[in-house]
């Protein structure tokens, strides 16, 4: 089971986060605007109902949630042709040399091309910053981060770190 802890303010979340920390061993997060989402990756968080549950082919494909109990038969996006399509255009555009496929995927999901790939990180503060979203208050991330906490921080849907 999970423990969940709540911060009010950016020292609460600074001191919550020295004390989870203190046991020695390295954390991982992650930063999200909403607590409710899943840890799905983007490519996995749109797939197309192709199938119904009684197995009857749809005239056309629709939108279906792979979270939503449905039972629809689903096709998941091309992610591989996606990922290959965006290496052969970029690759002239890149100062550095990229060597293998879990690169391209890297540098393809942060030019938003949905991938397989979850992003992670072992410092706190960088999830907290990708957990304020998308909330553009200041002229800085960090203005927003405190604005954020000054406002009571996130909707109905809370966030998670």
């Amino acid at each position: 089971m999970m423990e969940t802890y709540v911060a009010q303010s950016l020292n609460e979340y600074i001191e919550l986060i020295a004390k989870i920390g203190s046991n020695g061993t390295e954390k991982w997060y992650r930063g999200q605007s909403n607590c409710e989402y899943r840890l799905t990756p983007s490519a996995l968080r749109k797939v197309f109902a192709i199938e119904d549950q009684r197995g009857y082919k749809l005239n056309q494909p629709i939108l279906d949630d792979t979270c939503s109990g449905s039972n629809n038969v689903v096709a998941f996006l091309p992610v591989d042709r996606m990922v290959t399509e965006f290496s052969e255009k970029a690759k002239d555009c890149l100062e550095y040399d990229v060597s293998t496929r879990i690169e391209w995927e890297c540098i393809a999901q942060h030019y938003g091309i949905p991938t397989r790939i979850l992003d992670w990180t072992t410092n706190a503060i960088n999830a907290l910053f990708f957990a304020v979203g998308d909330c553009s208050i200041g002229q800085t991330k960090e203005d927003d981060i405190r604005h954020f906490f000054d406002s009571q921080g996130f909707g109905s849907g809370g966030g998670a770190v």
